[in-house]
């Protein structure tokens, strides 16, 4: 009977921290709060160029740029509060925001289901298609999806495509990779044979080496596109984000910063 009641007591215990965790973590992402402290903070994984990636000219928070992160700053001054950006592995990156680590997130999410399971999902900022990289001495070598049998092909991981390469490259050898740049590294020391990334992604990587070149290949896949993520059932941020969103579309801004990102990424490969 002791040890009954005993546990029922730790239960009963657990249960009220468990509760209070909660509290604590909702009231961390409400627009009341962030707007209390001044600040407002996004997970992003800086090894995605033009996207995402770090300008080596700058310190602190100022050295992360790129589109997601031009919008991250605009999402911040429409908040009226500062920006502070966690920096991490593409894979921790959701984690942190229904751990509340961070508020919200912006690393070139793709809106899947699987990944809206744990977090909600803004409308889509961006939209784009998918390619694999290749080295250009190898291009009579690789026409299909189809060559890549039996041969290594890298993607990140957690990533859209590692989805894709699981779904399309069957019958290729998958090397998942954490970063990005390791994967092209791995592709240019002949680690891997392809490597499977967004198009401007690729186009950055092969405008800034001579060696690789974009496949003609077409990657059967639905067309996808980019979206911020926020701690699940946490429709208030969710309703500004989508407004701030539609404003920096409405004006161009999108664009504006896609443009500025792959030119600056360009600068920063050379």
């Amino acid at each position: 009977m002791k040890t009954s009641i005993c546990r029922l007591l730790a239960a009963a215990v657990a249960a009220v921290m468990l509760l209070g965790l909660c509290a604590c973590s909702q009231q961390t992402v409400t627009l009341e709060k962030i707007r209390e402290k001044g600040s407002i903070t996004v997970a992003t994984s800086p090894d995605y160029p033009p996207f995402e990636f770090e300008d080596l000219t700058k310190t602190g928070d100022d050295r992360y740029v790129g589109l997601d992160m031009s919008l991250a700053r605009y999402i911040a001054s429409e908040l009226g509060v500062t920006l502070k950006i966690e920096a991490m592995d593409f894979d921790a990156t959701l984690t942190a925001i229904t751990t509340t680590r961070a508020d919200f997130g912006i690393s070139g999410y793709n809106p899947n289901p699987e990944r809206a399971k744990s977090v909600d999902f803004t409308d889509m900022y961006y939209v784009g298609e998918q390619c694999i990289i290749i080295r250009k001495a190898d291009e009579a070598l690789y026409k299909s999806i189809a060559d890549f049998s039996g041969k290594s092909v890298a993607a990140q991981s957690g990533s859209t495509q590692e989805a894709i390469a699981k779904e399309q490259f069957a019958s290729a050898k998958l090397e998942l990779m954490v970063k990005v740049p390791d994967e092209v590294l791995s592709l240019q020391s002949k680690r891997v044979e392809g490597v499977i990334v967004d198009l401007p992604v690729a186009r950055n990587y092969v405008n800034n080496n001579s060696d690789l070149m974009i496949a003609d290949i077409k990657i059967p896949f639905e067309a996808e596109g980019f979206a911020a993520a926020v701690n699940k059932g946490n429709s208030e941020l969710l309703a500004e984000l989508n407004k701030i969103i539609k404003k920096a579309k409405d004006q161009g801004l999108i664009d504006q910063w896609a443009a500025e990102a792959n030119d600056l990424s360009g600068d920063q490969a050379g």
